[in-house]
């Protein structure tokens, strides 16, 4: 017995069958998505079920200044507690799109909508990646909320120079992480969730310095034979590389926390597959509905190649 044309597809497929396609594409799409974001594994995220922003609460500092020794028979002294607010609304909704055509998809010797759908997943996860990377260099000129400390920067002019060798490069750079460390401990910022975030140049000049090498910094690259080149941890802090990141006022790189940046999601990466019939063939769309903010911008460092002072 035929198939009845159903409205959503011309071409005698079941809504079952124009579900399931639907099914592997969105597939696709949230595997390309999750393979290429960096960013989103290292943010506090969220999910907002309705609503057109969210609000997140950031709390003082805890000093033992505000300790107090009680005498008896005397009132506790009330201390104040520094409390403040950042909202982060959601941004227009953002989509990719293809079209696969009916004749063009039984000429080609290959299935075209593996790759088409990849790349929907690929476009999101990079503008979304971009996006996120964009308000690190932002932080680092942010004033702390509540009491908590502020956005800072570092600088040393041997990053990134190229008249030094690769190795004298990434030494540079270590250096810098390692002072950008010092100055989070000083704030009582938590060693675990820290990352420092660079380029894919200076990651593979930290990967050829002598003090990535030759100091067991980790188990991880304690030598030539161990030496992991997928990710690289200097002290405890896990550096990675990225395409995305904003490199004005002659940034090189970032560490921060966890804790940093926040990510609002209303609608996650969703797919869907649309026959037309003016037009023989498919319509899929990709899209993604999110905000994203500064949440604690003390909890970020800036690494240049530079010492002047930014304006």
């Amino acid at each position: 017995m035929p198939t009845t044309p159903s409205p959503v597809n011309g071409l005698g497929q079941s809504n079952a069958e124009v579900l399931a396609q639907t099914r592997i594409y969105s597939g696709e799409v949230l595997s390309a998505f999750s393979a290429n974001t960096v960013m989103t594994k290292f943010v506090m995220k969220k999910t907002l079920t309705s609503g057109l922003s969210m609000e997140f609460p950031i709390t003082g500092v805890g000093k033992k200044e505000d300790v107090k020794t009680h005498v008896a028979g005397t009132d506790i002294e009330i201390n104040t507690t520094n409390a403040d607010t950042v909202v982060i609304p959601l941004n227009a909704l953002e989509y990719d799109s293809a079209f696969i055509d009916n004749k063009q998809k039984k000429v080609l010797h290959w299935d075209i909508t593996a790759p088409v759908t990849k790349k929907l997943g690929t476009s999101l996860a990079q503008k979304l990646d971009y996006t996120l990377a964009g308000l690190l260099p932002v932080a680092c000129k942010t004033l702390g909320k509540a009491g908590q400390p502020n956005g800072s920067y570092i600088g040393n002019v041997d990053i990134g120079n190229m008249s030094l060798t690769a190795e004298q490069r990434g030494n540079a750079l270590i250096s810098q992480i390692h002072l950008a460390n010092a100055r989070m401990d000083e704030n009582n910022v938590p060693a675990e969730g820290r990352i420092f975030i660079t380029t894919a140049m200076d990651w593979y000049d930290i990967s050829q310095a002598t003090k990535t090498r030759s100091k067991d910094y980790t188990t991880k690259n304690g030598g030539e034979d161990s030496f992991s080149f997928e990710v690289i941890y200097i002290g405890n802090t896990m550096c990675i590389k990225s395409n995305n990141l904003t490199l004005t006022n002659n940034y090189r790189g970032f560490l921060f926390h966890s804790d940093a940046i926040g990510l609002v999601e209303l609608i996650s990466p969703i797919t869907e597959s649309n026959y037309l019939p003016l037009k023989f063939g498919n319509l899929i769309t990709a899209r993604y509905c999110y905000g994203a903010g500064i949440l604690n911008a003390g909890l970020v460092v800036g690494v240049r190649n530079s010492v002047t002072p930014i304006p």
